[in-house]
């Protein structure tokens, strides 16, 4: 399962002395993970923001529609990713 966003994140390693864990955190990462449940309950592969789909050409994206996204503020577009040369029987 693919999910595109941009912003900015922050990363290190989190933990005690005993446990360190490198991890990723902040409302980007968020975003993303809010993303991947919409991909997952409408089966699709791969997705991406409004602002990630601005860099796309129009022609490998589609609306999948406006979400409301739990922590995010405001509905969102999520746009789905077309693949660019579909395998034969899809």
């Amino acid at each position: 399962m693919g999910c595109l966003h941009n912003g900015l994140v922050t990363y290190g390693n989190i933990g005690s002395a005993d446990r360190l864990d490198f991890m990723v955190v902040g409302p980007t990462v968020n975003f993303i993970s809010r993303l991947e449940a919409v991909a997952k309950s409408m089966d699709q592969s791969a997705v991406c923001s409004r602002e990630m789909a601005a860099f796309v050409p129009a022609d490998t994206i589609r609306p999948l529609g406006n979400f409301v996204l739990q922590g995010i503020p405001n509905e969102q577009t999520i746009f789905s990713l077309v693949p660019l040369h579909p395998q034969f029987g899809e």
